[in-house]
């Protein structure tokens, strides 16, 4: 009879472990025996020589031992598909053990029966003999690749090159582009290369012959005082430094002295360190071979400007990244405001870096970034990648039309025209320009609303403080009616004429969060007006007539309102709401009466019986009754994941009782709505 997973079962084979196996760690998902969960489900995990548990490990299932890898959904640096094939490869030819492949989990069964205690230890003592010898190997030969370790290089030995020309051509060894001293000038755009761009020039260089030269394109470096300027190649090269010191090369790699102030290019960076440890092969054998073919035969195509004009290099600048990558229209319009600005190299060279300062951050150099995955993130930033409300292609728009006075519209905040719109708009004073770039950065970080991720869920946050602890109200008022304007108006609409009022600001900066938000609520109630905005006309408009702002314009004033609004247990639900875009309306009435009651269809289209909730969740909720919503509202308010304030109150008003829910409620709720929606455009703070 085969022998079940039981307390007793888990018992016996930690003791056995612990006394035989010591130091190796043991798991089970079956810790009681009053538990219901299938024997089909029961296991015990036992640790292997590899170190996660969780990956490779030893398993007793259905009265089997097995041995299971089971890769990580995302790579931790391991490459499981070689360690099974290795594995595949030493241990075969064993009648008692069955390979298998379960999707992505590789498994070898052994075919004895479990039946008793005795053979519960035997087998996995066997099995224990079969696999730990092999995987010690695998955990040297298949370890990762540290590029988080500080790299000891000899000092380096830069050379200069004889030229006299103001541009020649020269066709250099990797080693001998190596060996000079060569930095990235302020003009250049990020380091932006991504997996594929990598992998596809790792791949270029596993494909070099072993006995005659692989060319690997062209680059432009500039002879300047403290040395090369890379005009062109600049991505091909920091990525070759990565590969090089991946593969444990000890020359000259100047651009691991590098600096980047750019956060993104720091997160590239990061993440081509990331890709490179895994396309490195872990066998030291070939990698000294793909090494040597690289020093003995890789060369470039270097054209050299021995000139130190800053003009020249702008020329060959946009002229070489006319073509490949495309530069980003900042990127452009950096260099040619710089190119034609003024004729002092130095000044020049300053005020590239007060641009970079405006989307740049701390400056670490290329070896002490750490290795790190890029994550896919839905936050926004001036760079689009990081966590402004605004893209940076906006953030110069808006900084033109409050610069030049422009009266920008929606036409005007066209991101993809902005070099058509810059080209529209001269610049009268491009010194006054580039000072705004900066004091306008710094009110956007200190005054206005970012997006804030973490664990994966995206909320509002703000760098601004009150001194005064008492209007930490106000502050959290203000951090709020910022977030409702973020998801539901055009930026440039509220945020131009609030950058205009906090750029007027005297007093010595002594701005409070209750003046704030004032001038917040002026600024919308009266362009609100000004568009023909007025809650009576709720009583009137229906469904999908009714604009999505008064929605989430409503349930700031619930939330404001919570106090007197909610009872205190809903009143801490509320104080988590978290103002969201791609929001859709909900009819809490539903629209399909096939398993309702029928409603007068005004009503069912009123703005008393909708909310707006998520696309997902109302794809969700569909066409069900009334009672499956109250079910899920119920969830939302246990979970404090509130999609609606205007649902929660409903839901209440109800009673938490989906059969109160009626058409007489939906219009008393209507009344209750547009009245605080009235209130709020005659509020006195």
């Amino acid at each position: 009879m085969a022998l079940d997973i039981k307390t007793r079962v888990n018992e016996e084979v930690r003791n056995f472990v612990k006394s035989s196996l010591p130091g190796r760690e043991v798991y089970c998902n079956y810790l009681s025996d009053s538990s219901k969960m299938p024997r089909c489900n029961r296991y015990i995990q036992v640790q292997t020589a590899f170190p996660s548990l969780e990956r490779i490990h030893y398993e007793y299932i259905n009265s089997h031992w097995e041995f299971h890898i089971e890769p990580p959904s995302e790579s931790d640096g391991y490459r499981y598909g070689r360690i099974s094939r290795y594995l595949r490869e030493h241990i075969h030819d064993i009648p008692s053990l069955k390979w298998q492949n379960d999707g992505s989990r590789d498994m070898a069964v052994y075919q004895e029966e479990v039946c008793n205690d005795e053979q519960l230890k035997e087998i996995l003592m066997k099995i224990y003999q079969i696999f730990d010898k092999h995987l010690v190997e695998c955990t040297q030969i298949f370890k990762p690749v540290n590029l988080d370790k500080p790299y000891h290089q000899k000092e380096a030995e830069l050379k200069k090159l004889d030229i006299s020309n103001e541009v020649c051509l020269k066709t250099l060894s990797m080693k001998e582009v190596f060996d000079l001293k060569l930095v990235i000038p302020d003009y250049q755009r990020i380091y932006c290369w991504e997996e594929k761009n990598i992998t596809a020039l790792w791949n270029n260089l596993m494909e070099m012959p072993e006995d005659q030269d692989y060319h690997l394109g062209s680059i432009i470096l500039q002879n300047m005082e403290n040395g090369y300027h890379i005009i062109d190649g600049q991505q091909r090269l920091v990525t070759l430094t990565l590969c090089l010191r991946a593969l444990g090369y000890e020359g000259n790699m100047p651009l691991l002295a590098q600096r980047f102030e750019s956060k993104e290019a720091c997160e590239n960076i990061a993440n081509a360190k990331y890709v490179i440890s895994h396309r490195v092969k872990y066998d030291l054998t070939a990698n000294s071979l793909l090494l040597k073919k690289i020093l003995s035969h890789l060369s470039f195509s270097v054209l050299i400007l021995n000139s130190q004009n800053l003009d020249l290099a702008y020329t060959f600048f946009s002229n070489q990244n006319s073509r490949g990558v495309r530069l980003s229209d900042y990127d452009i319009l950096k260099a040619h405001h710089l190119r034609f600005l003024i004729s002092n190299d130095q000044q020049a060279e300053h005020l590239a870096r007060r641009w970079n300062a405006v989307s740049q951050e701390d400056a670490p150099t290329i070896d002490i970034i750490p290795v790190r995955k890029k994550e896919k993130t839905n936050a926004i930033n001036l760079t689009e990648k990081e966590d402004s409300i605004i893209t940076f292609p906006e953030f110069l728009l808006l900084v033109l039309d409050l610069t030049e006075n422009c009266d920008g519209r929606d036409s005007f905040y066209q991101k993809d025209k902005l070099l058509n719109t810059f080209k529209g708009h001269r610049i009268k004073d491009m010194k006054r320009f580039y000072h705004n770039l900066l004091f306008y950065r710094l009110l956007l970080d200190y005054y206005v609303v970012r997006k804030d991720i973490s664990n994966g869920q995206s909320r509002f946050s703000i760098n601004f403080r009150d001194t005064d602890a008492a209007k930490r109200e106000y502050r959290e008022q203000m951090r709020q009616y910022m977030s409702m304007l973020t998801v539901s108006t055009e930026f440039h609409i509220w945020l131009k004429p609030y950058m205009q009022y906090l750029h007027n600001l005297t007093d010595d900066w002594k701005i409070t969060s209750q003046e704030i938000i004032v001038k917040l609520k002026e600024t919308d109630n009266a362009y609100r007006i000004q568009k023909g905005y007025h809650p009576s006309d709720l009583r009137e408009l229906r469904y999908p007539n009714i604009s999505r702002y008064w929605f989430w314009r409503l349930d700031y004033y619930l939330w404001e309102r919570r106090k007197d609004l909610f009872n205190k247990e809903d009143q801490r639900v509320v104080e988590t709401y978290v103002f969201r875009t791609n929001r859709s309306i909900e009819h809490l009435h539903p629209q399909d009466e096939s398993y309702n009651d029928t409603w007068n269809e005004d009503i069912t289209n009123g703005f008393g019986n909708l909310a707006m909730i998520s696309q997902s969740f109302n794809s969700q909720q569909s066409n069900d009754n009334v009672r499956v919503k109250f079910a899920r509202i119920q969830e939302q308010i246990d979970n404090k994941s509130l999609q609606s304030i205007k649902l929660l109150k409903m839901f209440r008003m109800a009673e938490d009782d989906h059969t109160k829910w009626n058409e007489g409620l939906a219009e008393e709720h209507l009344d209750d709505m547009c009245k605080i929606l009235n209130d709020s455009f005659h509020q006195k703070e």
